[in-house]
């Protein structure tokens, strides 16, 4: 049996009561004008915008930040204030603690959370980001943190009912993986310069007398003016800033629900698809193998245990595969891998990001290990989920001829192992690769600029947040990327628990 929840039961009878007129009306009213910037921006009328989001089954979450919005706004004709009217017809169906709970949601300000840690089904710890020297906090969030992931952003109220913590009914998510945190700040930081601002100019206006009075007395008179104007910008940033959260996760939602999947490929245009081949080999051929591997000049080291090479080859000019968006791994040189190769116990295994170079690359090895023989075992795994779609599957080869141990599956621990031994090599050398997030720079060159540091923390924060995404659900364990934080002496900005 559930356990009851005050909370819960008295946002179901608002969202309930808000049906009524005039109430439904005003709710409809608010929700276009939200809608508003989001349709001018993408050319649509904010009526076709609403559309979308209920088709999308999203209407809910934009839904549920308006009702919060008219909780406290005040009408000119009656009922005046949701809150007031609600109270009033249902309160006496609530107990005290619901009553109480719908109070502390309309006297607390909204704010914008960085999410620290999130355990699935039981609790958030989270980061103001309005108030850097607020300790995190635990909030209890059963169905949030299901699915955010840490350095996800939300924007919501953290009410705080009986000395416990807990988020009211709007959770605006923001994910890392989506990339539009800078964006986000940006329109932030237009809003409180806006408000700062008008505050300047409308101070005296906006203070009438009777407020005056019950201000300190170090804040009345001109000497207090300063004082004044920054209370008044906090009052006011805090009170706008709902609304415009709320209008900014519409635009990115909607934005991205318009915009087409692209193509995932590599470098040759080809789709990605994340394959492993295991060969068979006695410790005679390793020998061998190793000299064949290091005398190639297209071969490159990339460790000595166990013993590691990428096969590295100049890009082409033009791809003449499927157009999309090109992700691959480049080689100290400039060169792009095209395989990773790994000796490891009874075991050579391959590594590609597509059939086709599957393929190319068996070819060159049996030209250089004429031994090699049938792969013992071949898998692949979709690459979906590097946009966050955790599509993971595998499926076994179907040679024509295979070796006699070709039904063997790979062992899942051995799987899990040449997983990050694959990633922290091509994460390491990211490092030293210009990426276009960075403006064309490297991680480690923005990482020694202290003026281009926070955009390397925040491109960190994207690979840790796709990496909890791309393993969720599938008991893989993501690539640690505390090793990243201390390559580029950003340890201390880990924001540990």
């Amino acid at each position: 049996m559930a356990k009851f929840d005050p909370s819960q039961q008295a946002s179901r009878a608002l969202h309930r009561f808000v049906q009524r007129p005039p109430w439904r009306e005003r709710l409809e009213a608010l929700l276009l004008h939200l809608l508003d910037p989001v349709a001018a921006a993408l050319d649509r009328e904010a009526e076709e915008i609403l559309d979308l989001l209920v088709d999308e089954n999203l209407v809910h979450i934009l839904e549920s930040a308006a009702i919060e919005i008219l909780l406290d706004q005040q009408f000119e004709q009656p009922p005046h204030r949701l809150l007031d009217d609600f109270l009033r017809k249902r309160g006496w169906k609530l107990g005290a603690m619901g009553r109480s709970y719908l109070q502390a949601v309309a006297e607390t300000p909204p704010s914008c959370y960085e999410v620290l840690e999130a355990v699935p089904g039981s609790h958030l710890v989270v980061q103001d980001l309005f108030d850097p020297m607020a300790e995190p906090v635990r909030v209890r969030e059963r169905l949030g943190s299901r699915f955010l992931f840490r350095w996800d952003r939300i924007g919501a109220r953290l009410v705080e009912l009986h000395h416990q913590k807990m988020f009211s009914g709007t959770l605006l998510p923001f994910p890392a993986s989506d990339g539009d945190h800078e964006e986000l700040d940006g329109l932030i930081d237009m809003l409180a310069q806006d408000i700062e601002e008008l505050v300047h100019e409308k101070i005296d206006e906006a203070l009438e007398e009777e407020m005056l009075r019950m201000l300190p007395e170090d804040m009345r008179g001109a000497e207090g003016r300063e004082m004044r104007e920054a209370l008044l910008t906090t009052v006011l940033f805090r009170g706008e800033l709902l609304p415009a959260l709320a209008t900014a996760w519409a635009t990115f939602t909607v934005r991205k629900l318009l915009s087409p999947m692209p193509k995932l490929v590599n470098r040759d245009g080809d789709p990605l698809l994340f394959g492993t081949a295991r060969f068979a080999m006695e410790a005679a051929q390793a020998r061998r193998w190793t000299e064949a591997l290091d005398a190639a000049p297209d071969m490159e080291r990339f460790q000595d245990e166990p013993p590691g090479w990428h096969w590295v080859s100049e890009p082409e000019t033009s791809r003449d595969g499927e157009e999309g968006l090109a992700l691959d791994s480049m080689a100290t040189a400039g060169g792009t891998i095209l395989a990773s190769l790994l000796m490891e116990g009874d075991s050579l295994s391959l590594q590609v990001n597509s059939e086709a170079r599957m393929e190319k690359t068996r070819a060159r090895l049996v030209a250089l290990l004429p031994d090699l023989g049938e792969p013992r075992d071949e898998t692949w795994d979709e690459v979906g989920e590097l946009l966050g779609t955790a599509t993971d599957h595998a499926e076994a080869s179907g040679n024509e001829s295979p070796a006699p141990d070709a039904e063997e599956t790979l062992p899942p621990e051995v799987k899990e192992r040449l997983e990050q031994d694959f990633l922290t090599a091509h994460y390491l050398k990211t490092l030293d690769e210009p990426l276009p997030m960075l403006g064309g720079r490297t991680p480690r060159e923005c990482a020694a600029d202290p003026e281009a540091r926070e955009d390397v923390i925040r491109w960190l924060k994207l690979v840790e947040n796709g990496e909890a995404r791309r393993t969720a659900g599938t008991g893989k364990t993501p690539f640690d990327t505390s090793r990243l934080w201390h390559e580029l002496g950003l340890s201390d900005q880990m924001s540990p628990l």
